[in-house]
């Protein structure tokens, strides 16, 4: 069975949501972020196979082959922006919770 694509529903409200996990993992705003990974998510490079960020529990993944919300992007599970927003706030905090240890 094939995974299902779904359109990014507001392209531009999910962008700036993303650039606060790019911001935690890489220091800075960027549509091109290098690998990452811990207990709660992967990123990827663009381009690879598989979902280019990967929510673990959820399995929620983005697919994007050159960048971030570029037009060719999607996801394969329908989600509203309040659940991406929360996805993200739990990746940001692993990402705090690491630098605590």
């Amino acid at each position: 069975m094939s995974e299902k694509r779904f359109p990014i529903p507001n392209r531009e409200s999910w962008e700036n949501v993303f650039y606060r996990l790019t911001k935690a993992t890489h220091g800075k705003r960027t549509i091109r972020p290098n690998e990452y990974e811990n207990e709660v998510f992967i990123i990827t490079k663009p381009g690879d196979l598989g979902p280019n960020f990967l929510y673990k529990p959820s399995g929620f993944g983005i697919y994007y082959p050159d960048y971030v919300f570029k037009a060719t992007s999607y996801i394969n599970k329908d989600l509203t922006t309040r659940d991406f927003i929360s996805i993200i706030s739990k990746c940001v905090n692993s990402i705090k919770k690491e630098k605590r240890k």
